[in-house]
Order: structure tokens, then C-alpha cells, then sequence
């Protein structure tokens, strides 16, 4: 993902965030290395929102240890969680198993960025398969890193979201300024 790219991802994330954080609302997202995936959590405890971290190892392990001041402000005022045992560690399908759980706690699914094959997209067909509503955020046709959001785009599986109101109106929450569909 280029500097640019990474930006813009970086902004939508919080415009999206702070968008839907005006209505009470829980951030759902997994916590990753590359710094910029902790940013939706670190946007709601900005905001006093409320999050949740789905670790995919032992609660009692930060993963990576780079997160660990992070998960203890999520841990204070939200939810630290995992499925394993303490003294699991993560790997790479508990990684995958854990997208299950994202997607059933969530009341939607909105992918903001998503290679061909990912983790991202894992969560989004589980999400599917729940019944739970979908959006993806359409990114720069040159960047592998929309390649998965584009197909869930074109193959009908996803709404295309742009902003916080695109998703409160997928969530069917009034938006000021839009008539809801008929």
C-alpha cells in the first residue's frame, strides 16, 4: 500500500468513525501489527467511544507486544476477549477463526480494504453467511489493496460505502438529509 493509499484509508477510517460515533455505537476491529489497523480503536477511545479487541491468542498476552498499552485502554473501558485459553498463542488460522467472531458481534461489516485473498474478506463472507449487512469502501483501481473490495463490489455482495452516513443508512439508522429507501 503506498503512503497515499495508506493516508486515505487513514482518513475514511476516522471520517467513517467519527461519523457514526455522534450515535452510541461499539467499534468492533481486530488488532494487527501494521500500525494504522489499531487506528479504529484508537479513533473510538478518542472520541469516548466504546471497542472491542477479538484477540486471536491468550487475553493475557498482548499480540504484538507493540499494542499492549493500547489493549490495556480497551481493556479499561471496553472488551478484551479471545476464544483461546490464556497461554495460547496466535497463529495464523486462529487469526482466521477469530473473523467469525468479528462478524457475529457486529451489527454489519464494512471492508475498507481487502487484497484478493485476506482476513478482511474472511470476516466478510462470515458476515454474509450471519445474514449481516456488508459494505466496502471502493479504493484506487492500481492498489492490490482494494482488489478484494472491488470484488465485493462488483459481484453485489457488498454496498459501497464512502462515509459514516452510507453506513448508518446500510444499518437502517435515520441520516439526516436522506430519505430511507423505499
Amino acid at each position: 500500500v503506498s503512503n497515499a493509499d495508506a493516508e486515505r484509508i487513514r482518513l475514511l477510517r476516522l471520517g467513517v468513525l467519527r461519523g457514526l460515533l455522534e450515535h452510541p455505537r461499539v467499534v468492533d476491529e481486530c488488532l494487527r501489527w501494521r500500525p494504522r489497523l489499531a487506528e479504529a480503536h484508537r479513533a473510538a477511545l478518542a472520541v469516548g467511544g466504546v471497542t472491542i479487541a477479538l484477540l486471536a491468542g491468550g487475553v493475557e498476552r498482548a499480540y504484538p507486544a507493540g499494542h499492549t498499552g493500547l489493549i490495556d485502554r480497551i481493556a479499561a473501558t471496553g472488551l478484551v476477549a479471545s476464544e483461546v485459553p490464556c497461554g495460547s498463542a496466535p497463529t495464523k488460522w486462529r487469526f482466521l477463526q477469530r473473523n467469525r467472531l468479528i462478524a457475529a458481534l457486529g451489527d454489519a461489516t464494512v471492508v475498507v480494504e481487502a487484497g484478493w485473498r485476506s482476513g478482511s474478506l474472511n470476516t466478510a463472507n462470515h458476515a454474509s453467511t450471519l445474514g449481516r449487512p456488508l459494505g466496502a469502501v471502493p479504493g484506487p483501481i492500481t492498489s492490490a489493496a482494494s482488489v478484494g473490495t472491488h470484488r465485493l463490489l462488483r459481484e453485489g455482495r457488498a454496498q459501497c460505502i464512502t462515509n459514516g452516513d452510507d453506513v448508518r443508512e446500510m444499518l437502517g439508522l435515520p441520516v439526516p438529509g436522506r430519505t430511507p429507501a423505499e
